[in-house]
């Protein structure tokens, strides 16, 4: 029941006690003590916590949010937490680390140095939980250089797939060489142009990755492999399946993506054509060490070749990168499952 228009007071008592009962009725309603709060009163503090105006000085004035109302703009929101921005043009709201397009199998959380954004989900269970743990188990701590190839539909070029990704630069090629399908690279060679994607890296390292050459003619030269060089010098630690169909462990060094001589051959993969391999490089400070690895497991790796920098590229690697080439006139297709920096 709405409130209705208060007597006007008399010299008459029952005057008197009629207006002091509408008097008192219209303070608790508007106090939102009885009565329709749709026609309570609304305080000043009210208005000064809901930021409608501002009270300084004995003046009360609009604040800048209902000053601007018209052009639709804000100052900003109160934020906790992973959540960060204003809530204004510009700085919109949205977790830290938040990227447009994480990709599929990503957990928002934080890395092993507490920063915020998406990484890998581990599979398998794993840890103390005595879930299924194998070298292809994603893992639980994601270093910046790491790669599952499991988003979109071409390499990662600009560090979107997890936050604070390290992002490959194509050094040779194009991007359409590196196509992401079905949770690994498809590294195209067409034929007579080989291709390169690389990272910075520096200090010593421990890098790892599973490749295969998935296809190709069986009489022409084909490699897939892992690098690591300077500006002008590389060496690569791949599969070269030579013009004979015998696949090698092979090690190839290079001058500015020119290849110039080949130090080392470990024809044992022969009989393994077409098959997923564990390929390694690790830098110590001084020396480049080459492993393989046909199951992946930590304690199965082999050593293969080892050399100081300075004699294979002239001094500490400064590019770590993903390679495939082989002969002119002849396409073929390389596979990497997974790219990791172990340390």
């Amino acid at each position: 029941m709405g409130i209705s228009a208060i007597r006007a007071p008399t010299p008459d008592i029952k005057n008197h006690q009629v207006v002091l009962t509408q008097l008192k009725e219209a303070v608790e309603t508007g106090r939102r003590i009885r009565g329709n709060p749709n026609d309570s009163y609304v305080t000043l503090g009210e208005l000064i916590n809901a930021g409608i105006v501002n009270y300084a000085g004995d003046v009360i004035s609009p604040s800048y949010k209902i000053a601007n109302a018209g052009s639709g703009s804000l100052t900003s929101v109160s934020v906790q937490d992973s959540i960060t921005g204003t809530g204004v043009s510009g700085s919109p709201l949205q977790l830290s680390g938040d990227i447009a397009s994480p990709g599929n199998t990503m957990l928002y959380g934080t890395n092993s140095s507490g920063v915020k954004g998406w990484y890998a989900q581990p599979s398998g269970g794993g840890g103390s939980s005595g879930g299924n743990v194998t070298p292809d188990t994603h893992p639980t701590t994601t270093n910046t250089a790491n790669d599952e190839f499991e988003y979109g539909s071409a390499v990662d070029t600009t560090g979107a797939r997890f936050s604070g990704a390290i992002p490959w630069t194509v050094a040779n090629g194009s991007v359409s060489s590196w196509v992401v399908n079905q949770g690994a690279l498809n590294c195209v060679y067409t034929a007579g142009a080989g291709a390169w994607i690389t990272q910075p890296i520096s200090g010593t390292f421990d890098v790892r990755a599973k490749i295969q050459i998935a296809n190709g003619p069986s009489n022409t030269n084909q490699n897939m492999s892992i690098f690591v060089a300077t500006s002008s010098r590389q060496v690569d630690w791949g599969c070269w399946k030579n013009g004979s169909g015998t696949i090698y462990y092979s090690i190839n060094e290079w001058s500015a993506f020119t290849y110039s001589s080949n130090p080392y051959n470990n024809p044992t993969y022969n009989t393994l054509q077409y098959d997923w391999v564990y390929l390694r490089i690790k830098f110590d400070g001084t020396n480049i060490v080459f492993y393989h690895s046909r199951p992946g497991y930590e304690n199965t790796w082999v050593q293969d070749y080892t050399n100081t920098a300075t004699n294979i590229i002239g001094g500490n690697p400064t590019l770590v990168g993903l390679m495939i080439y082989g002969s002119a006139g002849a396409a073929f297709v390389g596979l990497v499952d997974w790219f990791r920096r172990a340390a």
